[in-house]
């Protein structure tokens, strides 16, 4: 993928907290192997719960999982680190590491 493209991947994949959420819940994932039960592990308490599988897998999980980011098993409601996942990996150790400094809602 050209470099372009790939800066417009990682933005559009972070233009979203849901988005974020799954994101950086995987980047803290202690083994690339584990997988997030979703919506569960990525729920905050701010949004049903209802509202937010059916966000997840109707908008969320589908572009991350074009975009390589994750693999998703929507039968089993489980995801995983994507095959291209290192394309974000440095922009979202960046971010995480320096939540401190970034606005209250970035995740």
């Amino acid at each position: 993928m050209q470099d372009e493209n790939v800066w417009q991947s990682v933005c559009r994949a972070l233009g979203d907290k849901t988005r974020r959420r799954v994101l950086v819940a995987l980047l803290e994932l202690p083994d690339a192997d584990d997988t997030l039960r979703v919506p569960e592990d990525v729920h905050e308490g701010d949004r049903d719960e209802r509202k937010l599988e059916t966000a997840l897998y109707h908008n969320h999980l589908p572009l991350l999982e074009q975009a390589g980011y994750v693999r998703w098993d929507p039968d089993a409601g489980r995801v995983g680190v994507g095959d291209d996942f290192g394309e974000i990996r440095p922009v979202l150790r960046l971010l995480h590491d320096n939540r401190a400094d970034l606005p209250d809602d970035w995740v």
